[in-house]
Order: C-alpha cells, then sequence, then structure tokens
C-alpha cells in the first residue's frame, strides 16, 4: 500500500519504511509489474483547473456476446475518445443495471454528447437504449488518494466529516 500513496518514491525510501532491502523492494516491484498487478504509474490530475469536467457514462448493452464485448471494448479504447474532446479515463465492465461505466473528462458537455452519439451509432447493434452520462461536481477520492481541497465542498453547501 506505501507504494500506492505514492508512486514516485524510490525504492530505498519504500525499502526504508518497509525495513527491508532495497534489492527486495525492486524485486518485488519488478515481479508485480510482470504479473500485472500493477499496470502502471500515474499522476493524479484536477481536471477541473485544467478547465475541463469530469463525467460518468453508463451503458447497458443488449445480451452480451464474444464479438459484441470485443468491439465495444476495442472501439471504446481505439476510437480514440480525443477525437471528440474527450479524455478517456476509466472504463469498468460491471455486473448489474448497467454493463459498462467511463469515467471521463471534457471541457464541454457537448463533447460528452457527441462522444455518446457516436458510440450509438457506430455500436448500435450492442448499446441498448441512450447512455446517460452524469457530471461530477467534486472528486473526493481519486487512485485512493484524498483531494486536497476536500474542505471546498463546504462552498458548494455540502457537509464533509472533516468539517463536523
Amino acid at each position: 500500500m506505501e507504494l500506492v500513496k505514492n508512486a514516485k518514491q524510490s525504492d530505498s525510501r519504500l525499502a526504508k519504511k518497509l525495513g527491508c532491502a532495497q534489492s527486495t523492494v525492486f524485486r518485488i516491484r519488478k515481479q508485480l509489474e510482470k504479473d500485472n498487478v500493477i499496470w502502471g504509474y500515474s499522476t493524479i490530475v484536477d481536471w477541473t483547473k485544467l478547465g475541463y469536467s469530469m463525467y460518468v457514462i453508463t451503458i447497458r448493452t443488449k445480451p452480451p456476446t464474444k464479438e459484441g464485448t470485443g468491439l465495444v471494448v476495442k472501439g471504446i479504447i481505439a476510437e480514440n475518445a480525443k477525437k471528440f474532446g474527450v479524455s478517456l479515463l476509466d472504463i469498468m465492465m460491471l455486473f448489474g443495471e448497467f454493463e459498462w461505466c467511463l469515467l471521463v473528462a471534457a471541457p464541454k458537455e457537448q463533447n460528452v454528447h457527441n462522444y455518446i452519439n457516436f458510440l450509438r451509432e457506430r455500436y448500435h447493434k450492442f448499446i441498448e437504449g441512450r447512455p446517460l452520462h452524469a457530471k461530477v461536481m467534486f472528486n473526493c477520492v481519486q487512485q485512493g488518494q484524498k483531494n486536497p481541497t476536500l474542505d471546498d465542498l463546504e462552498k458548494l453547501g455540502l457537509e464533509t466529516t472533516s468539517s463536523k
């Protein structure tokens, strides 16, 4: 979990925290990368400070087929949402009312509408109904990290645990 808290820390610093040799940390990290336990390392971005809003898109699909699932996943990724001004942050396959959940960032809601319309037109054989979307009003925790401006929720008139 130390690595999740700060992926930038060196193996030697992590070894000190864990009380083991730097070579042990290096070996374990490399094995976790090889086994795809660690997919990669990323930066946590406050999209609002870059002029973007975040949106959640939920998609219901028709009864799944191997072809349909593969096409939709590859299509969502390969069609590169960026041509619609949308940054694709996460894609999750769900079990429940919806089969897919996408987390995206875009400068305008119209970009998200255009992207959704493209997905509907391109994958009409597999998508049931109109995908739904909602704007994220405030991101409290991202990739396990508490938002450093969590107290700003008070400005929105919402109560946080830390403000009680």
